[in-house]
C-alpha cells in the first residue's frame, strides 16, 4: 500500500513539473494569472476595500440601466470598475452612464480605446497613438506619473502598449504618460452631480505583468485611494466577462484541468484510485466456519468415575481419582508437568489460568491436603468438585 502511494505521488510530481508555456494574450481576465490577466488587481481589492463584496458584471450597459431605474437609494458607497481594451458605447448607453454617476455612482473606467460618443457628455477626447514599430527598447518602455497627496510619483512598464491619451477640457489630472517626450494626460477625475468618475486610457497598468514590476503596486494603491475605504460593493466588468459563456464560469478545477500536464496527472490519479478500489476491496480470506468448542472429555470422564465412587461412599478414593484426572487435564491442555505439586507448578498454572500467584498457590496446597488426608466427608467431596471446576 505504501509503495502504491509513493508511485502515485511520483507520477503527479512528474506531470506537474512539465513546462507550461506562458500565454501572452492581452485578455484582461480577472481570473487569469498570465502576464496580461487581472488576477492580482482583482484579488487585492479585498485589501483596499475590506468591507466590500465583489460582484462580476457581464453586461455593463444593462447593469447601469438597472441601477438607474431602481429605487431612490444612492450608490455612493458602491464602486463600478470597468477595465477593457475597447469601450464602445452608444449615445443612449453613455447617457445612462452619465445619469448613473450624476445620481451618486462612483466609476473607475480604464480602456485603451473609446468611442467618439464620449466627447459629448464627458468633455474629453481620446487620442489614438499607436506604439512605433519595429519593437525597440525605447518604444517598449512606458513612463507613468501619478499624482497623490499633491506629489507626483513615477512608475514604468517595459512593454510595447498603445500610447493613447486624453485631451480633457475639465477635471483633475491624476496620471500622465510620456508620449514622444511629452507628458500627456491618461487619467482624469471628475465630480458629476453627486458621483465621481475616474476615466483613463492605461488598463495595462493593472495587469499582473505591471503589478509585479518594481514599485508599480504604488500606482494601484494610489489610484484606488480616490475612493472611500467604506465602499461596501465593488462591481467588476472587464473584456473577458462581456459574454457570460460557459468558459468564463468554469470552476477552478476545470481551469486547472485545461493545462495538459495537470490533466494527465489527474487522469493517472483516477486510474490509480480505480486500481486500488478493484484490488484492495476484494476479500483476502474466505469465510471461516464456526466450529463448536472442543469438549473436555477428561473432565466428563472424571465426573462419570466420581459418580461411581460417590455411590459406594469411598470418598478418599473418589477424591484421588478426581485430582488425578484434573492433573491429567493440566498436562494435556497446558503442558505443565504434574510430578511435583510445588511452587514451580503453582507459578506455571497461575500464568496459564491468568490468576494471581498467591491464589493458585493456595489451590495447590489444598490439593496436597486432599491427597494426604485420612478422612473426607461428603461435604469435602462437594467442595473439592467446585474447586476443581473453578481452576479448570
Amino acid at each position: 500500500m505504501k509503495r502504491l502511494s509513493y508511485h502515485i505521488i511520483l507520477i503527479l510530481l512528474f506531470f506537474a513539473s512539465c513546462k507550461k508555456e506562458t500565454d501572452w494574450t492581452y485578455t484582461l481576465d480577472k481570473n487569469s494569472t498570465e502576464p496580461f490577466g487581472l488576477y492580482l488587481a482583482y484579488d487585492q481589492l479585498n485589501d483596499i476595500f475590506p468591507l466590500a463584496k465583489k460582484k462580476t458584471i457581464y453586461d455593463l450597459s444593462e447593469s447601469i440601466s438597472e441601477s438607474n431605474s431602481a429605487s431612490y437609494f444612492s450608490d455612493r458607497n458602491k464602486l463600478l470598475i470597468s477595465i477593457s481594451s475597447r469601450m464602445y458605447l452608444s449615445n443612449q448607453e453613455i447617457n445612462e452612464l452619465h445619469t448613473y454617476v450624476e445620481n451618486g455612482g462612483n466609476v473607475l473606467m480604464l480602456s485603451q480605446y473609446y468611442s467618439l460618443n464620449f466627447d459629448t457628455l464627458f468633455n474629453f477626447k481620446a487620442v489614438d497613438h499607436e506604439a512605433k514599430y519595429p519593437y525597440t527598447k525605447k518604444d517598449s518602455i512606458t513612463i507613468f506619473k501619478n499624482e497623490w497627496q499633491d506629489k507626483w510619483y513615477q512608475t514604468t512598464i517595459d512593454w510595447q502598449f498603445p500610447k493613447n491619451y486624453l485631451e480633457a477640457d475639465s477635471g483633475e489630472v491624476i496620471a500622465r504618460k510620456k508620449v514622444e517626450d511629452k507628458e500627456e494626460t491618461v487619467i482624469v477625475k471628475r465630480f458629476i452631480g453627486d458621483g465621481q468618475l475616474i476615466i483613463g486610457t492605461c488598463p495595462e497598468m493593472l495587469t499582473n505583468f505591471a503589478m509585479l514590476k518594481g514599485n508599480n503596486p504604488q500606482f494601484y494603491e494610489q489610484l484606488f485611494s480616490n475612493f472611500k475605504k467604506s465602499t461596501y460593493t465593488v462591481n467588476w466588468f472587464s473584456d473577458f466577462s462581456v459574454y457570460p459563456d460557459r468558459e468564463s464560469r468554469k470552476s477552478n478545477l476545470m481551469k486547472l484541468l485545461q493545462e495538459k500536464s495537470y490533466r494527465y496527472a489527474f487522469l493517472v490519479m483516477l486510474l490509480m484510485a480505480a486500481l486500488f478500489f478493484l484490488f484492495e476491496t476484494r476479500r483476502r480470506q474466505r469465510l471461516v466456519q464456526v466450529v463448536p468448542p472442543v469438549s473436555n472429555d477428561s473432565l466428563a470422564f472424571t465426573e462419570a468415575i466420581g459418580k461411581l465412587y460417590y455411590g459406594k461412599k469411598d470418598n478418599l478414593n473418589l477424591a484421588g481419582k478426581m485430582i488425578q484426572y484434573y492433573l491429567e487435564h493440566v498436562r494435556t491442555v497446558y503442558g505443565i508437568p504434574t510430578t511435583y505439586l510445588n511452587k514451580e507448578f503453582g507459578d506455571k498454572l497461575a500464568r496459564k489460568l491468568s490468576k494471581p500467584n498467591e491464589e493458585v498457590h493456595q489451590f495447590v496446597t489444598y490439593l496436597n491436603l486432599q491427597l494426604t488426608s485420612s478422612f473426607l466427608s461428603e461435604e469435602d467431596i462437594k467442595k473439592l468438585y467446585k474447586t476443581l471446576k473453578k481452576y479448570n
